[in-house]
């Protein structure tokens, strides 16, 4: 029993020097290179220096996505997916598990702009000066400057929406088209048309379809999400498995193929021997 002890003693006093030894190693190497980094800067700033206004010093273009302006930034901490080629500037508040999708402008310099929760605000579709409420789809290239617009709504696509405008809650706006300055669309409506005008109530199928629709905008936004957020790391991993996936899939397909070849062979085998 003790020369077990002892042996066990042995073997943990054994990891844990060599759990120090690769922590050394680690914090020798992070030194050296962040030695070697600042070597660097300094041989380039020297250089900068010696050509004088000859030098070409390169730049990194700055992330457009959130814009501070008049010291306001945007608050998206909440938001379930922002796109990486949105943008979103001023004084502007994306809600708990709302989106802005690719290519949207939310613009809050002029005034300042609030996203409920939930909403989503499609590709390339420009909102500013204005509040969306909970639960709200915006279709793609949909314009919004200066309006209101209650919870549970859906705005189509290509659908302008001008200055004063108050869309009431569980209403849609048909694609294309065109509230003028000043409209007022009451709750539980559908409106169409340029100008658009009120063409029926709002059934309640139509209600729970929005709601199912905002449901379903915050899982894809979710699941884009998840994607974005990976670091080159995980990217590497995912095109590995990719692979890994593609060679198991063509060494099953070849392995199948064969057997059906084999199989071809037997027939053509046995009926010969039948004719025979």
């Amino acid at each position: 029993l003790l020369d077990s002890v002892g042996c066990l003693h042995f073997v943990v006093h054994i990891r844990v020097n060599c759990a120090s030894a690769r922590s050394c190693v680690a914090l020798t190497m992070s030194a050296l290179g962040n030695l070697l980094r600042s070597v660097g800067r300094t041989i380039d700033k020297t250089g900068i220096s010696i050509q004088g206004k000859l030098a070409y010093i390169e730049r990194l273009v700055p992330n457009t996505t959130s814009i501070t302006v008049k010291k306001a930034s945007p608050a998206t901490a909440q938001a379930a997916f922002i796109a990486p080629n949105s943008n979103i500037a001023g004084n502007t508040t994306v809600g708990d598990s709302a989106s802005v999708w690719f290519n949207a402008t939310v613009r809050g310099d002029r005034g300042p702009v609030t996203i409920g929760e939930g909403s989503s605000i499609g590709d390339r579709s420009t909102v500013s000066d204005s509040t969306i409420g909970s639960g709200v789809t915006v279709g793609p290239n949909v314009s919004i400057n200066g309006a209101k617009v209650g919870d549970n709504v859906l705005i189509g696509a290509n659908t302008l929406v001008g200055s004063g405008v108050k869309i009431g809650a569980r209403s849609i706006v048909e694609p294309g088209s065109v509230l003028p300055e000043g409209t007022a669309v009451p709750a539980g409506q559908v409106f169409a048309g340029n100008p658009a005008v009120s063409v029926r109530a709002v059934t309640d199928t139509e209600v729970q379809a929005i709601q199912e629709l905002t449901a379903a905008g915050i899982e894809k936004a979710q699941a884009y999400a998840f994607e974005a957020d990976k670091s080159f790391g995980d990217l590497l991993d995912d095109e590995a498995e990719k692979l890994w996936q593609q060679n198991f899939a063509s060494d099953h397909w070849r392995d199948a193929e064969y057997g059906r070849v084999e199989s071809r062979q037997g027939n053509v085998y046995n009926r010969r021997a039948a004719s025979q």
